[in-house]
């Protein structure tokens, strides 16, 4: 049972697999609480997208940059965690038909916001547009600084950043399981089926 290997190890191309298929299980074309008008749109762009680019709209791509013009790592997991632990305080998620650049309120005063026009994360939104069959939407967020005490949770982030987490899809959300939780799952039936 320890040597199931759910992260395909041993191949490189199939190891985004366990991902996607995840992914789907948030993805709003599964979700019964999709409009239809969202639905038919949704089997519209998928069924015209090369799997490049659907990979895209199903798992997101998250980077982050120490700095306008300093890439530090790419395809971060999808989750808080990744945005609080990676050491870095700038964001380019890529999903597709929206592309999120993210100062969290960690950065430095003196760092432009948005990014100049010629910093690599504006280059990089360009070349990313470039390669789009639709123009994807740019939202850029600042987190905002706040010195109250008595903030309540719900209110330390704006309606900007909630939208941002959610495409986060490897926490728990209201529509299904972590990523941690989803893989355990899935052990645990590979496991039993290999007993029989």
């Amino acid at each position: 049972n320890n040597n199931i290997d759910l992260h395909f190890s041993h191949y490189n191309n199939l190891s985004i697999l366990p991902r996607l298929i995840f992914g789907f299980t948030k993805n709003k074309l599964l979700l019964p609480s999709t409009s239809s008008d969202e639905w038919n749109y949704l089997h519209s762009l998928y069924s015209v997208l090369n799997p490049r680019n659907l990979r895209r709209t199903v798992y997101p791509v998250l980077s982050s940059f120490g700095a306008p013009n300093n890439l530090s790592s790419q395809q971060l997991s999808l989750s808080l965690n990744s945005l609080t632990t990676c050491g870095n305080h700038i964001f380019l998620l890529d999903a597709f038909d929206k592309i999120f650049v993210y100062y969290d309120k960690s950065v430095d005063e003196q760092i432009p916001f948005p990014p100049p026009k010629d910093s690599l994360i504006r280059t990089t939104i360009n070349t990313l547009k470039q390669n789009r069959l639709i123009t994807p939407q740019i939202i850029y967020i600042k987190s905002p600084v706040s010195n109250n005490n008595n903030i309540k949770e719900d209110d330390l982030f704006s309606d900007e950043e909630k939208f941002l987490f959610s495409f986060l899809i490897e926490d728990k959300t209201i529509d299904g399981s972590s990523f941690s939780t989803f893989l355990d799952d899935i052990h645990k039936d590979v496991s039993l089926n290999l007993q029989k």
